[in-house]
């Protein structure tokens, strides 16, 4: 499954998932973003751009974003539902914290395992809580994005650019007006995948996709 690419070789995104999944196998949030760069690398960017890390998942901190939302308090490290690919949850997740718990930007990352010159190839879902009520799943808080999912990942792609040697954005997955995630919010994207990377120098042509042809 993994592969270790050269600068003279194209990476080829047909075998990346195009969407994360529930721990039910349902389909998540639709894969839009992906980035060349290590764990710390990442993490320092994030943080460097004002993001924070979320609290774990658990009854406590669940407990506290529901009170919070009710309340209107802000909670700028709420915890990030799990979404699954490569058979876990998410390897890294970061947000940007609203006015209060019910809003807020966020990201959860991969680790696919491939390298890029020598970087590690990342590939993440960022989406834009816009509202927060108990999951028909677990009966746990759970945050409603907002159906327009480009333009979240066009917020992070600006927000990461002072971090970053080069951004692009190419297609990557069919078009959708009407696509729908693991808790039933609508969704609409273009399909495009914005690509950053950290340290190495890349365009359009270091990847390639046939599916979509």
């Amino acid at each position: 499954m993994y592969k270790s690419f050269n600068n003279n070789e194209q990476i080829s995104l047909d075998k990346y998932p195009k969407c994360s999944l529930t721990k039910h196998g349902r389909p998540g949030d639709p894969i839009n973003i992906l980035i060349l760069a290590d764990k710390t690398v990442i993490t320092q960017v994030f943080l460097k751009a004002g993001w924070k890390i979320p609290d774990p998942v658990s009854g406590k901190t669940g407990l506290k974003i529901g009170v919070d939302s009710i309340f209107g308090k802000p909670y700028p490290t709420a915890p990030v539902s799990n979404l699954y690919l490569y058979a876990r949850k998410e390897d890294l997740a970061f947000e940007r914290p609203g006015k209060t718990a019910r809003t807020r930007e966020h990201i959860r990352l991969w680790d696919t395992g491939d390298l890029y010159d020598g970087e590690a190839v990342w590939i993440g879902s960022a989406t834009y809580d816009n509202g927060i009520e108990l999951s028909h799943v677990n009966d746990l808080p759970t945050h409603h994005i907002d159906a327009d999912v480009d333009k979240e990942r066009d917020s992070v792609v600006s927000q990461l650019k002072p971090f970053m040697v080069s951004k692009i954005k190419i297609p990557y997955s069919t078009p959708t007006n009407d696509g729908h995630n693991g808790e039933g919010d609508r969704y609409y994207t273009d399909g495009y995948i914005a690509i950053l990377s950290a340290e190495k120098s890349v365009d359009k042509g270091n990847f390639m996709i046939t599916t979509l042809k």
